[in-house]
């Protein structure tokens, strides 16, 4: 499947400069990636939500009930949860699976989200940070620049 077909998943960055640094030197490139994606294509963890609303509550001294409900709209994602049987958690496939891509190397916060866009078979993981992904998944891990200019590429 191409990339401008597929699902495409955000990181908590990706957010965090679109809320709260304009002064940035990547805001322009990643509000035209935020601005490109459609919102069936677009989405994030419900932990990358938990740690925007996280980093939201410490930066700007305010309650994030009403960050966290209203996220997927007004970020326009598709907010993506682990495993689910009703309404229960499938607890040790889930921990099985965090357990194993530990085993890569990974650090457990980046293990939770590797994980669920792993489980939803996500096409591309965007993110400023790279290192943090890239040698731990079979995952395209692009910057927002980067994922922009293989659209380009793409409709060539």
């Amino acid at each position: 499947m191409d990339a401008r077909e597929g699902l495409v998943f955000i990181d908590t960055d990706v957010f965090v400069i679109d809320e709260l640094f304009e002064n940035d030197t990547r805001f322009e490139d990643n509000k035209a990636f935020l601005e490109s994606i459609s919102g069936e294509r677009s989405s994030t963890s419900v932990y990358n939500v938990l740690e925007f609303c996280g980093i939201i509550a410490s930066a700007l001294k305010k309650p994030v009930d009403k960050f966290f409900v209203e996220f997927g709209k007004k970020k326009r994602v598709k907010v993506l949860y682990p495993p689910l049987v009703g309404v229960n958690l499938i607890f040790p496939e889930f921990i099985k699976a965090v357990l194993e891509r530990m085993g890569r190397g990974i650090r457990y916060g980046d293990t939770k989200i590797l994980t669920v866009a792993e489980d939803h078979e996500v096409e591309a993981l965007i993110t400023w940070n790279k290192k943090r992904f890239a040698d731990y998944t079979q995952l395209q891990v692009q910057t927002p620049p980067e994922y922009l200019q293989s659209i380009k590429k793409g409709s060539n």
